[in-house]
């Protein structure tokens, strides 16, 4: 097949454009792939790459800019599908769906207005500009077929969008298995604990992402004030200035300076994973969570809150933890001091974590992609 794929980013260190990366490269090695792209690293000499003009601003207008340009530069083109995983002026295809952004603003919105965390309502305007244009693809007649990256947010594009389940695949993202496995944590653990100030006693808790805020880092935060074991640390990977002065108030507020570590943006974010001893992700709105699945397959298990996608592929208290609610500290102090008291609990979570992420590796994510792209393909030429 001749299989265009379209990405405003498209590299290996970010959410998105890694996905699109990986697939690029599995699709290569049987199909002829184009990527639509504004900006590209880790280009693959098998793949052909096509600039998209932008502009250079992290504005709205440049989405805007990139989703009826990419539209109007494929209608130069003749592929067999198309796949786009940003919105893209240009009818049929398949798109693949990482996040449903007007579901997210909002509810990023209310907890900000009925929070003090210093966001004002300006913040959110460009978000809600770009609704109609992030709806475009998944609206009825658009896109030929939906791919969900978990079933959160297909019963979220259900909702909002009145789009037919069968129009609507589920189909989770993929881990590298090469790069994100246990074989890190002899070669890395102690070298970036010393590095960190982290004392080999140390119970880590490690959070990774940017969005903090949606994220749920304050909430990890306050709940080292539940915790009296001082042992227990927080390793942030990852920057968001826009939360930085709530977040550095909460830490200073509670005497927190000594327990909240933050290791910055790392393009080799898989070697942090063998720092931490369990992953936190309790998120407002998480469409999946890519790290979920990469902690998993270091053997760590993830305590994730129930508004996470990658909620998919754990298994309560076989291979990790779900919390109901993120706003509930207590809760989630409670189970961070459980798995940090017990090391066979730990031991078992972990084992099943990395045994459950073996059968998320890229390869068997992009054929179940590709059986997707062919079967659509079949059905569009079977209707002609």
């Amino acid at each position: 097949m001749k299989i265009a794929l379209v990405s405003r980013y498209y590299n290996k260190h970010q959410g998105i454009p890694h996905d699109v990366a990986e697939l690029a490269e599995q699709f290569a090695e049987q199909h002829e792939v184009h990527v639509f792209t504004q900006h590209w690293q880790d280009a693959d000499d098998r793949v052909i790459y096509h600039r998209v003009p932008g502009l250079d601003t992290d504005h709205y207008l440049n989405e805007l800019f990139f989703f009826l340009l990419s539209g109007l530069i494929l209608r130069f083109y003749q592929f067999d599908v198309i796949n786009y995983h940003d919105p893209c002026f240009h009818p049929g295809g398949i798109f693949t769906c990482h996040a449903f952004p007007e579901a997210g603003v909002r509810i990023m919105e209310d907890y900000c207005q009925n929070n003090d965390v210093g966001v004002p309502p300006s913040f959110f305007k460009p978000f809600k500009r770009l609704f109609p244009v992030s709806n475009y693809n998944m609206a009825p007649g658009r896109a030929t077929q939906v791919i969900a990256v978990s079933k959160f947010l297909k019963s979220e594009i259900k909702t909002l969008l009145q789009r037919e389940s069968s129009a609507i695949q589920v189909l989770p993202n993929g881990v590298d298995l090469n790069k994100f496995n246990r074989t890190s944590v002899a070669l890395y653990r102690a070298p970036l604990r010393a590095q960190h100030g982290i004392d080999n006693d140390d119970f880590v808790v490690l959070f990774v992402g940017y969005y903090h805020l949606r994220k749920g880092l304050q909430f990890l935060v306050r709940a080292l004030t539940e915790l009296e074991d001082k042992r227990i640390k927080v390793l942030v990977v990852g920057e968001d200035t826009s939360a930085k002065a709530m977040i550095e108030h909460i830490i200073d507020e509670h005497g927190l300076r000594n327990r909240v570590v933050f290791a910055g943006s790392q393009k080799d974010v898989h070697r942090y994973f063998s720092v931490g001893d369990v992953l936190a992700l309790p998120s407002l709105y998480e469409p999946f969570g890519n790290v979920v699945l990469e902690a998993m397959a270091c053997g760590l298990p993830p305590i994730i809150s129930a508004h996470t996608g990658a909620s998919d592929i754990v298994v309560h208290r076989r291979s990790g933890v779900f919390i109901q609610d993120p706003t509930n500290i207590e809760r989630l102090a409670s189970e961070i001091a459980t798995l940090s008291n017990n090391p066979e609990t730990l031991k078992h979570l972990s084992e099943n974590a990395q045994s459950a992420a073996k059968a998320y590796s890229w390869g068997a994510v992009a054929d179940q992609t590709l059986n997707i792209l062919k079967k659509t393909v079949g059905e569009t030429v079977n209707a002609c």
